[in-house]
């Protein structure tokens, strides 16, 4: 199968952001099995409060430029299409 693959920049940060994070990626997950038709490829990059309690740096070197060349960011959108379906959908690299 050659479905699309769309990027996934994750930034759980800290606090209730890793829960919120977890289960926003669990819903995405399932409404990709529903739907199908396209692949995801999470990548996970640190960040927040606490990585910067131990650093001193908001983000860990490189994950800005990661999130910027990802098709998304969860659990914020960088850029979103809508299909005619209205269903949000990111361009595929």
């Amino acid at each position: 199968m050659n479905e699309p693959l769309f990027s996934v920049a994750v930034i759980r940060g800290d606090g209730i952001g890793v829960d919120v994070t977890d289960a926003t990626l669990a819903i995405v997950d399932a409404a990709r099995d529903r739907v199908g038709g396209f692949r995801l490829d999470y990548r996970n990059l640190d960040g927040g409060a606490g990585y910067f309690r131990e650093t001193g740096k908001d983000m860990a070197p490189g994950a800005e430029k990661a999130a910027g060349e990802a098709d998304a960011i969860s659990p914020a959108r960088k850029s979103a299409a809508r299909s005619a379906s209205g269903c949000a959908a990111a361009t595929a690299r």
